[in-house]
């Protein structure tokens, strides 16, 4: 119902901005034929279209072009506007026994020609839907949708089954043990042994094994980790010897 409204009433206000146009292309057609008349020229009812019809192609052009080519159609608007003025003045200054007044009641017409299709094109055009409309999401295999390209898109969560798209967690890798000896300081690529934060992800072995090596060697438990997670059963074979007398 409000668009019915809105529709009557772009009527209403087109039609009442073009009747009024028109009524000013008359007094401005009869006052510049006139001025044609009084300079003498030949054929002077066709000397008005080249001012008031010019008038009215320029101002549909000012609505018709896109906004960044609207120049033109300006500077020539303007300018027949302004000749018309001019030939509507000078004709009310000719006539015998015009007012003080005169002149400026002759350049209502030629101004107010412009103005009105101005007004009646901007009002015509809000009936146009706007632009960057969102087109409307219809699935493909609709039968609305023949005809359209459906475009990929990337799955995101809740788009995979209507659910929660699961992600299996990265395990990080298993670190690697040297296999060197205890006092060789060097991991199985010869290089140094592996870093502290690894050491400590090694499951550690039991307790008796850590004080049999560190009784062995007279070492503090931490060192004597370390030397097992190096050298592993072998150490402890070593150290059982080691403690038993028979130092390797």
């Amino acid at each position: 119902m409000a668009r019915l409204g809105h529709v009557a009433g772009v009527l209403l206000s087109t039609g009442a901005a073009l009747f009024v146009a028109g009524t000013a292309f008359a007094l401005a057609y009869g006052g510049s034929k006139g001025a044609a008349i009084d300079a003498g020229m030949s054929s002077p009812g066709w000397f008005p279209w080249c001012i008031e019809g010019v008038i009215v192609v320029s101002s549909l052009s000012v609505v018709a072009l896109p906004r960044g080519e609207r120049t033109l159609a300006w500077v020539v608007l303007l300018a027949s506007t302004a000749v018309s003025v001019v030939a509507n003045v000078l004709h009310a200054l000719d006539h015998p026994g015009h007012e003080w007044w005169s002149p400026y009641f002759a350049a209502v017409p030629p101004l107010t020609l412009p103005l009105c299709m101005q007004l009646a094109e901007r009002v015509a055009l809000s009936l146009r839907p706007p632009r960057g409309t969102p087109a409307l999401d219809i699935p493909v295999g609709h039968p609305a949708a023949v005809g359209q390209v459906s475009t990929p898109q990337t799955p995101t969560p809740g788009s995979v089954g209507g659910g929660r798209l699961d992600v299996p967690p990265v395990r990080p890798a298993a670190p690697v043990l040297s296999t060197a000896g205890p006092d060789s300081g060097t991991g199985q690529d010869g290089g140094h042994p592996a870093p502290p934060d690894v050491q400590d992800n090694v499951a550690p072995l039991d307790e008796p094994g850590w004080k049999l090596v560190a009784r062995a060697y007279n070492i503090t438990e931490a060192a004597a980790r370390k030397r097992v997670e190096r050298g592993g059963d072998r150490v402890l074979a070593q150290a059982r010897a080691r403690v038993n007398g028979h130092k390797p």
